[in-house]
């Protein structure tokens, strides 16, 4: 599967109280798709699923007194039709948490878990693009969450054995649920990434085994670190060849491996132990629990030093503020550190991958950071937010500082904007940002309109900039293609 998520930012101008302004962050929130071959139906099924980290939502008191979370999803999607798409199937919904009476006790403790929904889907064969917006009904004005995805379904294939996609486990009604249908094993959705996770529970159906061959057969599972065997589970007894084999295996262990990325693979051996059909699948460890692989930092032990200097409050702070610049196994990575050397540890990493040559510092590339940090933070600081956690402060951090910027201050006709130019942006040439501040009082300036792949594209942004009345809103923005002819998935790229 050809899987492109990225977390992006879309602002809403609607009105929020004080204590939500000073509470706003943006959801943690994971989609996957997972596809079966369903031998019910004609053509291929997939299960789409979405999962938010209770944590990183805000709780609030409502007219019952008592303490409440929700957030609203909003997903969309498409069939990809050449250059072309069309529209499949979408729905909006809401996740609440079960509320409490005191926000430090009852209701946190329901707010740090995950909330899952998934939609059971028949989809003809072809290439799809799933899009979802997540927002927090508690924070309005706090950027919501954007995800993308593409992936492929293929055609029934009935003359070669087809191994379904991975489907993930966090739950399971009795150990005794090896044959349990799909569709009552609730889904583990953290874009394949386990967080000091003790033991990994995975569904899996093999199509076609028993028209390619006859005979039992045994399964096998290996974690798998490049070439090194780490871990081997086999199935005890053989299995009769069916039309539809399932599975669902429990491994444990993971609490003894470092974090880093591993591949589980799936491996269909004959009686004599001969492997006929193998399948792979790539996913992450995450384990704040052993000490991380800081090799370079003994090495450059008095360059890492330069964090000594701070608080841990200070250190949590600047974790935050990396947040536009940090891949999402990164952002996943920082919700397991927990102690002062974790974090201190962590952020000497982080800087240390990001050295373009040999000879580059460090502290150099920390110093720069904390330079761009101060500037934005005193330059786009609005009534709601510091300046990092603007849109503006966020492209300033994830771009550099642009080669050009225009500003319109308000006059009759249109509300106040901005227009930031970069000459070169990985590969694309003159990319344009354009802000807007359409309430005219908060001065947060949210990105209306991008040029940037993988940004938010709208080609009605100047309709909106002469309008006082505009609001920035999922209804208002066209997700069609850009005049490029590209599509918005193909335009995110992590590396720039």
């Amino acid at each position: 599967m050809n899987k492109i998520a990225v977390v992006a930012l879309l602002s809403w101008s609607n009105f929020c109280s004080p204590l939500m302004a000073q509470e706003s962050r943006q959801v943690l929130f994971f989609m996957d798709v997972c596809r079966f071959q369903d031998a019910r139906v004609e053509d291929p099924t997939a299960e789409i699923y979405f999962s938010v980290d209770g944590s990183s939502v805000v709780h609030a008191r409502r007219d019952d007194n008592r303490f409440h979370a929700a957030v609203k999803i909003n997903w969309f999607l498409q069939r990809i039709e050449g250059e072309d798409s069309v529209g499949v199937a979408g729905d909006s919904f809401v996740l609440d948490w079960p509320s409490g009476e005191f926000p430090e006790d009852t209701a946190q403790a329901h707010l740090k878990k995950h909330l899952f929904h998934y939609h059971h889907l028949q989809l003809v064969p072809g290439r799809y693009l799933l899009q979802s917006f997540v927002s927090d009904l508690n924070a309005p004005i706090s950027p919501a969450s954007v995800a993308y995805q593409e992936f492929d379904m293929q055609p029934k294939r009935m003359d070669e054995i087809v191994f379904s996609d991975i489907k993930w486990v966090a739950y399971q009604r009795s150990e005794e649920a090896v044959n349990r249908s799909r569709q009552s094993l609730l889904p583990l959705v953290t874009n394949d990434a386990f967080l000091n996770q003790d033991s990994m529970v995975f569904y899996q159906e093999i199509y076609n085994v028993a028209r390619v061959r006859e005979g039992k057969f045994v399964i096998r599972a290996r974690i798998l670190q490049g070439d090194n065997i780490l871990y081997a589970y086999e199935t005890s007894v053989a299995r009769m060849a069916g039309t539809i084999n399932a599975y669902l295996f429990m491994i444990p262990g993971l609490e003894k491996l470092r974090s880093n990325t591993y591949h589980l693979q799936i491996e269909l051996l004959s009686i004599r132990n001969e492997p006929f059909a193998t399948y792979r699948k790539k996913f992450y460890i995450y384990n704040s629990r052993l000490d991380m692989d800081l090799e370079s930092i003994s090495a450059f032990q008095r360059e890492a030093d330069l964090f000594n200097e701070y608080e841990e409050v200070e250190l949590t702070y600047y974790l935050e503020t990396l947040a536009w610049i940090s891949t999402e196994q990164e952002k996943q990575f920082v919700q397991v550190l927990e102690s002062y050397e974790q974090k201190k540890n962590y952020l000497y990493s982080f800087w240390e991958k990001r050295r373009r040559f040999p000879e580059q510092k460090v502290e150099a590339l920390w110093r720069g950071h904390l330079m761009a940090l101060d500037y934005v933070n005193q330059q786009f600081k609005s009534d709601l937010n510091p300046g990092w956690k603007t849109d503006r402060g966020r492209v300033f951090l994830k771009y550099g500082i642009p080669n050009d910027v225009e500003r319109h201050p308000s006059d009759n006709q249109a509300v106040p904007w901005e227009l930031w130019r970069y000459s070169r942006l990985g590969t694309q040439s003159n990319v344009i940002f354009v802000f807007y501040d359409p309430d005219l009082t908060l001065e947060e300036y949210p990105l209306l309109h991008s040029s940037k792949y993988g940004e938010l594209y709208n080609p009605r942004w100047q309709e909106q900039v002469m309008n006082r009345n505009s609001v920035n809103t999922p209804g208002s923005i066209d997700f069609e293609q850009s005049p490029s002819g590209q599509r918005v998935n193909d335009k995110f790229d992590p590396n720039d």
